[in-house]
């Protein structure tokens, strides 16, 4: 009797530090909201915690009869009297009343710290509060010939928004905030890896149909991309998903236009002058948030010579530092798990396989799983990488960098465009020479950072080139991309 109850505090001892770690309860699922109600009926898929590795709960598979009716709400939504402006403004102060329950739910969902998600969640009521307060008007041209001219701003209708599981309610209001503004109706379709934030969202506020999300799978949305009524596709994932859609589109009919946030390899460049300190800030603020698992991240580090010796151990110690397994719902957790088993064995196989050709600095040692089951990617670091290496041109989305060494700066901005995305980069110098804006300007990637990394609010555009995709998320620029311009040409004589 004495070991059947030890066994039993036991058993309730595992099963209560696993509920306190991830929060786990039935709550954690989510459904299609469509016209305003909650849909559950349906197919039904595991939402599995990246903390535990256990099943969260369920959310909806949307079918094409789900998706149909969508499209069916976002066309009355285009009639909403309401004000757009407000119906943001409420998003805005929803998500800001509820902050730490969103904040938790997110970490539990995809993972990331609570640290991460706190500042992420605030971060999406900025941006709708931001493009609450955006307007389009029409703009006058000049005239000539006896006629005068109007540049004519309209909505594009109704819009197909695929996001993805790194920054779910973010990437969200990235794209919801800016298409209602500018007078659009949403569909959104989140990942089905982390869809409980964006589902609250289209739960809780009154869109007045402007926003119907579809969570599951890809069958809805593979259906709506060449649906006759969607207007426009903005899609933010892989580089492969991103060519799906756009050869999708090429194939609708009519043609579809879209806007692709994809991958990167950014680099991050150390010059001879630069502070050692903030560098070595810099260079982990590229790649562990979010366990690495971003498009922005800045996954290869270029080092000057002067330099590289000290800073190769200042970097080796401070990822030595990083601790896994560190419950993600705690405020002194720094560093969480990646999305799914499945993200967690790609990592550490490219890293097992190639540290037999690159030369491996630093990893993580292999992560203890007696207190619970969880999906940590274990940091590494690289040194002398050759360009020719897949580790200097395939986007890993984990916590591995790459670092090489440059003897100038021709060089460096050489290494750094030796790939063929173009999303970020980063530059750290004191800039003795008054060469290092130029320097940076010279950089094939949509946004540059000087001195800092990852820094973005409301007001900045974010987007990329070449396979990085092209659009824009965020500030004026991201409102554009869910405009249609159209010229008017009328007489002089006309009161129009």
């Amino acid at each position: 009797w004495t070991v059947l109850l030890e066994l039993l505090i036991f058993i309730l001892f595992y099963k209560y530090n696993k509920m306190r770690l991830s929060g786990i309860s039935r709550r954690h699922c989510s459904t299609l909201v469509i016209n305003g109600q909650s849909i559950g009926r349906g197919m039904k898929i595991e939402n599995i915690s990246p903390i535990t590795g256990e099943r969260l709960g369920f959310l909806s598979e949307a079918t094409i009869e789900n998706a149909e009716q969508a499209v069916v709400a976002a066309k009355k939504g285009l009639k909403t009297k309401k004000d757009r402006r407000h119906i943001l403004r409420e998003a805005a102060q929803y998500i800001r009343t509820n902050l730490e329950t969103i904040a938790r739910e997110e970490t539990i969902d995809c993972g990331k710290p609570i640290n991460e998600t706190r500042i992420d969640i605030e971060y999406s009521a900025d941006i709708f509060e931001y493009f609450a307060n955006q307007t389009m008007t029409n703009e006058e041209l000049p005239g000539n010939y006896g006629f005068r001219a109007k540049r004519i701003v309209r909505p594009k209708g109704i819009c197909l928004l695929i996001t993805p599981w790194n920054y779910p309610l973010m990437q969200a209001a990235l794209k919801v905030a800016p298409a209602i503004a500018a007078g659009n109706t949403c569909i959104l379709k989140p990942s089905p890896l982390a869809s409980l934030t964006c589902f609250r969202l289209a739960k809780d506020v009154d869109w007045q149909n402007t926003l119907q999300l579809l969570t599951g799978h890809t069958t809805a949305a593979q259906y709506l991309v060449k649906h006759r009524d969607i207007n426009f596709v903005s899609f933010t994932g892989s580089e492969v998903g991103g060519r799906h859609v756009l050869t999708a589109c090429a194939q609708a009919q009519p043609l579809r236009q879209a806007a692709l946030e994809l991958g990167g390899k950014s680099a991050l460049i150390i010059r001879h002058d630069a502070d050692l300190d903030l560098a070595l800030e810099l260079a982990l603020q590229g790649i562990l948030p979010a366990a690495g698992q971003i498009c922005s991240a800045t996954s290869r580090i270029l080092v000057h010579a002067n330099l590289i010796s000290q800073f190769s151990q200042m970097l080796t110690t401070r990822l030595n530092q990083v601790e896994l397994g560190i419950d993600p719902l705690s405020d002194e957790c720094q560093f969480g798990p990646v999305i799914s088993k499945d993200r967690l064995n790609a990592i550490e196989s490219f890293v097992d396989q190639i540290q037999h050709t690159e030369n491996l600095l630093f990893r993580s040692p292999p992560y203890n799983f007696s207190s619970h089951k969880g999906f940590w990617a274990r940091p590494a670091l690289f040194s002398d990488v050759s360009p020719q290496s897949a580790l200097w041109s395939q986007e890993i989305f984990g916590p591995v960098l790459a670092m090489r060494t440059f003897y100038s700066d021709e060089e460096a901005i050489t290494l750094a465009n030796d790939s063929n995305y173009g999303l970020t980069g980063a530059l750290v110098s004191r800039d003795t020479d008054g060469q290092a804006t130029e320097l940076l300007s010279q950089l094939n990637a949509g946004v540059l950072w000087l001195n800092t990394n990852q820094l973005l609010w409301p007001e900045t555009p974010f987007g990329g080139m070449r396979s990085s995709g092209f659009g824009w998320e965020g500030g004026l620029a991201g409102l554009h991309e869910y405009t249609q311009y159209r010229t008017l040409i009328y007489p002089s004589s006309s009161s129009i």
